[in-house]
């Protein structure tokens, strides 16, 4: 899957990142809060904020300390809301971790690692054109596009 974009949903202007699957049929929203909102959209847009983010400073131990993050998978629905895991590695020793949706895309867009998701969370018939996803989010509500070939200006 791939970052899509960041929108606004709904009422409350619920952060949500935007998911595509890799043969753009299909998408996943994914609500977030602000500040992790914010990290994803700062390393999308390749900004550089002036000190290092959380998630960055997760990124730089995870390198450092020879870690390797395999994917990030997001793998069922809870609660409160959707389930995600890291997959990650050192060496020869395999690791998991439960994390919050937010941070695992946060930290797999900074490692550029896979991010996964089940295929029965996905929202199916949503294309690679501007106005299939338009279909899928106002377009109103878009705060940054992940891929420079989708523009949703009517």
């Amino acid at each position: 899957m791939s970052v899509a974009g960041v929108a606004l949903e709904g009422e409350a202007e619920v952060p949500t990142v935007l998911l595509r699957d890799p043969d753009g049929t299909a998408m996943l929203a994914v609500p977030v809060g602000a500040f992790e909102a914010s990290a994803i959209i700062i390393q999308v847009e390749g900004l550089q904020p002036p000190r290092p983010l959380t998630h960055d400073v997760l990124a730089e131990l995870f390198v450092r300390h020879g870690f390797f993050l395999d994917r990030f998978e997001l793998y069922g629905k809870g609660e409160e809301g959707l389930l995600g895991r890291l997959r990650y590695r050192k060496g020869l020793r395999r690791f998991t971790m439960e994390v919050r949706p937010s941070d695992g895309i946060a930290l797999a867009l900074r490692l550029d690692a896979p991010i996964s998701a089940r295929r029965d969370l996905l929202v199916e018939g949503v294309g690679p054109s501007h106005a299939d996803l338009r279909s899928f989010i106002d377009p109103a509500s878009v705060l940054v596009l992940g891929h420079r070939d989708y523009s949703l200006r009517v």
